[in-house]
């Protein structure tokens, strides 16, 4: 009797590890489409899904990997499926793609383990065969054939002019009309090409004629609107079709640049970069012969900077050059120089220790040269060799919250930023100033008389800095927010809701930065602020 008790906990105990032991294995997830909203959300029924095993195989369970199906499910109304696996093992779950297009494309891993009795997997379909048509006519409302018009995916918020991806594209026939395929659902905007093209084009051949010719094309155009950036946007749904109705579309002239390289010393076979760039976010590199002059043609009004440098040659050489073209074509000299050096420094502020030096990682940007990081050496010393174009910004990585770049000292003067125009041809001298007593920011952000929890503050300095741009951080449930590692100086400081209410977060920002706070941070000191929840319109 006294042994009762006792008995009846080791029952209970055995009982509950044997609970535990029946929990079963499972694989699940979902498959959700893609709405007109662009967003996931909608189930579907009825797919069909495959769970396969890999079996290692060979000595030791060895890479070799076999797959064998498990068993094969469908989603249920809901959109869910369910797998219960005997035993655990590296699983793999494909959905069938039949009508749509599926991601992740090639399935999804699902490790069932001692620690592991359950594995999702989601998976969302997007809904081939949408369709868009219209009809593009010029300013007599006739039709105009064979423009190319493209469909690119994405809110008129989110384009603004910036090019993406194309989603599908279609030729205007004889009648103007068009048809786009296989558009994705979700919002779209369309962008008419001109017949030329989008982008300038470079002419290494010549004749005297072509310098005074000024050709007419049609304007690149957005639709909906009409003009030269988007401002709306054609919801698709899916499998669906669209009608974008009546495109007009305006011929204006494009002129032509005449650009000369004197003392331009060619070896055989040697080739160039030249660049354009505009206003217009697209840089497009061409390559062409070395050449004394080039004609470059599809060019609208609009002010333009020119770059040409050496591909093959050692050293190298460079021209850059400004320009307006207004309502003619247009002559320009590009005389090459030579490449520089920037030879440099890391030091510590007045009273300030420097950090782990090989922490610290140095770079350059210019228009065509990627970031090029390096450390400097035990000394502080660092050398950037053949670097082309004058402008150059200089980056700052590695730094911990306990530092920040007091200064860029270059050639001898202080820079109020980090951006540096080198000398052709020379050695420029740059040291990079390191202060260990940066600023803090700290405070609160209220919605009427309580916290406002996950709230966005944003930290915007008011003088561009290499090692920090703009900041934002969350409120924690109290409202409460901190920013360390500043560099001293002034800096705006506003808070937004997490819900922008579908309003893009460039122009949210640009609602709050009006009312601001403009807060000026001290060297080593912390400043605090309360701020109110801005409510968007």
């Amino acid at each position: 009797m006294h042994r009762t008790p006792l008995l009846l906990l080791f029952a209970a105990v055995a009982g509950h590890l044997a609970a535990q032991a029946a929990d079963p294995l499972e694989i699940r997830g979902t498959a959700l489409e893609v709405g007109s909203d662009g967003k996931a959300s909608l189930p579907v029924e009825g797919i069909e899904v495959d769970l396969i095993e890999f079996i290692h195989v060979g000595p030791s369970a060895g890479p070799n990997v076999t797959r064998s199906l498990v068993a094969t499910a469908y989603t249920d109304p809901t959109g869910v499926y369910r797998f219960h696996p005997e035993h655990t093992g590296d699983y793999w779950v494909e959905m069938k793609n039949e009508g749509y297009r599926v991601s992740p494309q090639y399935g999804a891993a699902a490790k069932l383990d001692a620690t592991h009795s359950t594995a999702q997997s989601n998976f969302k379909l997007t809904r081939l065969g949408g369709l868009v048509t219209g009809r593009v006519v010029d300013e007599d409302g006739q039709p105009v054939a064979g423009l190319q018009v493209i469909v690119q995916t994405g809110t008129f918020a989110a384009l603004r002019g910036i090019r993406q991806s194309t989603d599908s594209n279609a030729v205007t026939a004889a009648d103007g009309t068009f048809t786009a395929m296989d558009v994705l659902p979700g919002a779209h905007v369309l962008r008419i090409i001109p017949r030329a093209g989008e982008l300038e084009k470079v002419e290494p051949h010549f004749s005297p004629d072509d310098l005074d010719t000024v050709d007419q094309d049609f304007e690149m155009t957005y639709w909906p609107g009409g003009a030269a950036r988007p401002t709306a946007s054609i919801p698709v749904s899916p499998g669906g079709s669209a009608n974008a109705g009546t495109i007009k579309v305006h011929q204006i002239p494009t002129y032509r640049v005449h650009v000369s390289v004197p003392r331009a010393e060619c070896k055989a076979g040697e080739k160039w970069t030249f660049n354009a760039i505009r206003s217009d976010p697209t840089l497009m590199r061409h390559s062409i012969p070395c050449t004394s002059d080039f004609l470059v043609k599809n060019l609208g009004p609009g002010t333009y900077s020119f770059l040409l440098q050496t591909a093959d040659s050692a050293p190298g050489m460079w021209a850059q050059a400004s320009l307006t073209i207004s309502n003619k074509n247009v002559e320009v000299i590009l005389p090459l120089e030579g490449e520089s050096q920037i030879v440099g420094r890391v030091v510590a502020a007045d009273g300030a220790t420097l950090p782990p030096l090989d922490k610290i990682k140095i770079s350059t940007r210019s228009y065509s040269t990627p970031p090029m990081p390096l450390s400097p050496d035990a000394e502080g010393k660092f050398v950037f060799t053949n670097l082309k174009f004058p402008q150059h910004e200089i980056l700052v990585q590695g730094l911990t919250k306990d530092y920040y770049v007091k200064e860029f000292r270059f050639n001898g003067a202080s820079s109020p930023n980090n951006t540096v125009m080198l000398s052709p041809g020379a050695a420029n001298k740059l040291e990079i100033v390191i202060d260990d007593k940066p600023g803090a920011i700290s405070g609160t952000v209220t919605d009427g008389d309580k916290p406002a929890a996950r709230a966005r503050v944003i930290l915007v300095p008011q003088v561009a800095q290499s090692s920090r741009a703009e900041m934002s951080a969350d409120t924690d449930p109290q409202g409460r927010f901190r920013f360390t590692g500043l560099t001293p100086g002034e800096y705006q400081v506003a808070a937004l809701p997490q819900d922008l209410g579908g309003l893009p977060y460039s122009d949210a920002r640009s609602q709050v930065l009006i009312h601001a706070e403009t807060i000026d941070v001290e060297r080593g000191g912390t400043q605090s602020v309360s701020l109110k929840l801005a409510h968007l319109q």
